[in-house]
Formats: structure tokens, sequence, C-alpha cells
């Protein structure tokens, strides 16, 4: 059973002929579950509903200083179930000292390396009944460590289909050197196949 407990905020629904238009700005939602920790985030989001589409204009959830924000539509029998079709937005941050004290939160038994730095993640999704989504990604991060390891920026850019990862580059910089891949292909055609062309001016994980 999950409890949620909202302080403050905004809620309209707008009726639009055939489909309703819902506003809400909730700046404090509790969620609560026996035997965790309770979450709070800051939740606001507008979207139109109809009888064959959802359609999302804006969607937020925010704790601290990580977030979310997103986009997208859906279309097809909502009320049934039966979706045919959708498409997604998203951008992301994670502040990852944040995301470990949370995560550490909910595994008190297991000891979590330290974490130090950010992580930004976009997301682009093509999906259609039965068929394996499409996904193109963009990934940066800053200042990232792992206990005492120092990894420290990566920058990536690709494609995910239900037979191919695709990476236009891959990039992990760090105060020890650089190391850059070009066009990257992991494909199954028959059998997986992997292709890339490396520069590197030399990078090691320090300790």
């Amino acid at each position: 059973k999950l409890l949620a407990r909202l302080k403050g905020g905004d809620l309209s629904i707008e009726n639009r002929f055939d489909a309703f238009l819902v506003d809400a700005e909730l700046p404090s939602v509790r969620l609560e579950k026996a035997k965790l920790p309770p979450l709070e985030l800051v939740f606001d989001t507008r979207f139109l509903i109809d009888d064959s589409s959802l359609q999302v204009s804006a969607l937020k959830l925010k704790k601290q200083n990580s977030f979310l924000v997103a986009s997208g539509t859906l279309k097809g029998d909502l009320m049934a179930g039966g979706l045919r079709t959708g498409k997604l937005n998203s951008r992301t941050h994670f502040s990852l000292p944040e995301l470990q004290l949370l995560a550490q939160d909910y595994l008190e038994k297991t000891q979590l390396p330290k974490l130090a730095g950010s992580v930004d993640l976009d997301l682009e999704l093509k999906w259609e009944v039965n068929r394996f989504p499409n996904i193109l990604f963009r990934g940066r991060t800053r200042d990232v460590k792992l206990d005492r390891f120092v990894i420290g920026a990566i920058d990536t850019e690709g494609s995910l289909t239900q037979d191919a990862v695709q990476l236009k580059h891959l990039g992990i910089e760090n105060s020890a050197g650089r190391v850059r891949l070009g066009e990257t292909s992991l494909s199954r055609i028959d059998d997986w196949k992997f292709t890339t062309t490396v520069n590197s001016e030399g990078l090691e994980l320090k300790q």
C-alpha cells in the first residue's frame, strides 16, 4: 500500500468539449510505504486527455538538486488499456551524492560507495505496439568519483534499437588524460558484431 500526502499546491481541471485539460502544481508530495523511508518530491504537470490520447506538455519531478522533466504523447484506447503508439522526450539531472543518500536509506544493510559529481541524461523514445522502442540518448557526467576512483567527465550520444546500439561518440576525460571513441556499433543480425574507432591521449582511472 502506497500513501501520498500533499501539502499545499494547486490543481485545475478544465472541460474542453471532449477532452480535459489538467494542471497541477504540488510543491510537496510525500510518498509513504510500510517499512520504507518516506520520499518527498516536488511534482508539476500539465496534460490534455481524451478517449484516444494523452498529451503531456509538461511533467516535472524534483528532489533537492535532482530533477526529471518530460513531455510526450500516448495514443490508443486509454480506457481499455489498448495503447498503440507513444512518444517521450525527457531530460534528467542526478546529483550523485543525493542519489547515494537516497539509495542508502532504502538499502540499510548494504554499504554503498561514496559518490561525487553529477549525471545528465536526455532521452527521445518512440514506441509502437508489439515493437521494441527506438531510443535516442545523450549522456554527460561531471567530476564523477566512486570512493577514491576519479572517473571525471563522460560525454556520449547514440541510439538503441532491438538489434543494435550505435554511438556517435563516447569520450572520457579526467586529469590523467582523454580517450574518445568515434562511430561505434554493436549490432545483432545472426551474431553480435562490434566495430569502433579509438583516439586516445592517455587515460587512467586514478585512485
